[in-house]
Order: structure tokens, then C-alpha cells, then sequence
């Protein structure tokens, strides 16, 4: 549909290679550019439009003047049309259809995916620019290897009359020691989003045993404990995490803000779950 982006990644790229034990994690993002953009171009007519309105009310300018050329400038204004994401009866993500190119032609991707997390709420969402709809969906490691053969795929997703991008999957059936902490610490993330705490555990352990200075590894390992609602372990993670990340990066002008926003967040709930009172 013009105007709108519908952007996919799954796992983080256009293109990945999963091997046995990996997550296969579906991102979608979509915009609304072109009603950002007309809405912007519409406001500096309406400047230019309150300018002539101060010049006609200084006597600068006639009323005729001064109407004709706010007609001449509405007429310029550019449309903004609204469009609807979803259908009612379900939420809008479980809209979302993936297809997979088979020669020249698409077909219905018939691979068990899961929704993981999504926003905004909402059944039918109405784009008008301001906008973002995101939603992480995923493939379970166990299932990538009992039911998906090895090869290389191409998929993109579709959502009212909306496509994305193309990305490509390579499933190889064997273990790999390339990348092994980024594709743990997905693997754990996804397990941490679908409930099984104890395999997310033993990944980030895996993590940290090899480099307990991973700032993935400690982030992780305080979301882990902020499902548990054990909000001083969360945040004793986050703090290493973010000694770690000052002490590997002495150049970095600004504060690892990612950080600092989760310790705030978890700092908010803790003190809601203790009973306390927010201060203003």
C-alpha cells in the first residue's frame, strides 16, 4: 500500500543462518511516512496562513487579498488518508500472514509462529502517521529442528494489502560456534518471553560462565529476574551491567541510557509492588 512501510527482520537482519538450539525471531514494524511527511508540509502552510492572517489584520493587506491567497494556499494542503490495520474479532497482529516464495510464485507459510509480544493493543489500529505498530513473533528452537528441513527460504509477511520486505533463512542442522552469544542471548530472550524460565537460565549462565563481563548477558539476566518479580536482583544485574558498559567504553560521551531507562522502570515497579508512594 503506498505510503506505508511494512519493515521484517527476523533475527535482527534481512538475512540469517540458524542453527540447532537458535530461535528464529520475526520483527515487524510498520509506518506511516508519507502522513508524517504531508502532515509537516500542511502545518507550514497553515504558518503561512496565520502570517497572512496578521498581515491582514495589521492593514497590510485587503480582505480580498487576504482571502484569496488562504484559498490558493488550502488548495495546496496535501491529503491525509487514514488506514486501518486489522480486522475486528482478534488482535491486529494475529493478522499478520507470512508467505514463502516457492519458484516464482508465494505460498502460505504453514510454519508454527508465535506471538511474543506486540503494540498497540487494539484490534482494528488506525494509521494517520504518529503512529508505530511492532510485533515480535518466533519460530521454537525445537521445532525449527523436528519440522523444518534444511535450505534456504525466502519470506516476507503481508497484513491488509500491506507487504514487506523479503528476508532470507538458511536452517542448518547442526551446532556452530559463530556468534555464539548473540545467538544465545536471543534464544534466551525468547524463552524468557514465552514463560520457560529455566532453559532462559541455563542459556544466560552459559553466557556468563564464558564472559562474565557480557552487558547482554547481565541485561538478560536482570529481565529474568524482573519476570520473577525479584526486582534487587534485576537490579543488581542492570547496575554491573552498567558499570561493565562505562568500563568498556571510556570514549562514549553519553550515559548507557538503554540501561539507565530499565533501572528507572524497575525502581517505578518496585516500589509499587512494596506498597510505596511515586513522588512527583
Amino acid at each position: 500500500m503506498d505510503g506505508v512501510m511494512f519493515q521484517l527482520n527476523v533475527n535482527d537482519d534481512i538475512v540469517t543462518t540458524v542453527y540447532n538450539g537458535d530461535v528464529l525471531m520475526f520483527t515487524a514494524t510498520i509506518t506511516y511516512p508519507d502522513a508524517v511527511e504531508n502532515r509537516y508540509y500542511n502545518e507550514s502552510i497553515d504558518e503561512k496562513i496565520s502570517e497572512l492572517k496578521e498581515r491582514y489584520e495589521a492593514g497590510d493587506i485587503s480582505e480580498e487579498e487576504y482571502k484569496n491567497e488562504v484559498d490558493k494556499l488550502e488548495k495546496e494542503k496535501m491529503d491525509i488518508k487514514k488506514i486501518k490495520i486489522g480486522v475486528k474479532g482478534k488482535p491486529w497482529v494475529e493478522n499478520i500472514q507470512f508467505l514463502i516464495k516457492n519458484g516464482e510464485d508465494w505460498q502460505p507459510l504453514n510454519w508454527e509462529i508465535v506471538v511474543l509480544n506486540y503494540s498497540p493493543d487494539g484490534e482494528v489500529i488506525e494509521l494517520t502517521g504518529d503512529e508505530l505498530l511492532y510485533a515480535e513473533l518466533a519460530i521454537d528452537p525445537e521445532y525449527i529442528v523436528k519440522e523444518i528441513p534444511e535450505g534456504e527460504y525466502v519470506v516476507k509477511a503481508r497484513i491488509s494489502d500491506i507487504e514487506s520486505n523479503m528476508v532470507g533463512i538458511k536452517i542448518i542442522h547442526s551446532e556452530s560456534k559463530e556468534n555464539v552469544e548473540d545467538r544465545l542471548g536471543k534464544t534466551a530472550r525468547y524463552y524468557i518471553l514465552r514463560g520457560n524460565l529455566d532453559k532462559a537460565r541455563s542459556l544466560i549462565d552459559g553466557i556468563l560462565s564464558v564472559n562474565p563481563s557480557s552487558i547482554m548477558g547481565l541485561i538478560l539476566l536482570a529481565q529474568l529476574f524482573e519476570s520473577m518479580e525479584e526486582y534487587d536482583k534485576a537490579l543488581e544485574a542492570l547496575e554491573k551491567a552498567r558499570k561493565e558498559f562505562i568500563a568498556q567504553n571510556p570514549d562514549f560521551w553519553e550515559p548507557p541510557r538503554y540501561i539507565d531507562t530499565k533501572i528507572t522502570r524497575l525502581l517505578i515497579k518496585k516500589t509499587m509492588k512494596e506498597g510505596g508512594k511515586l513522588e512527583d
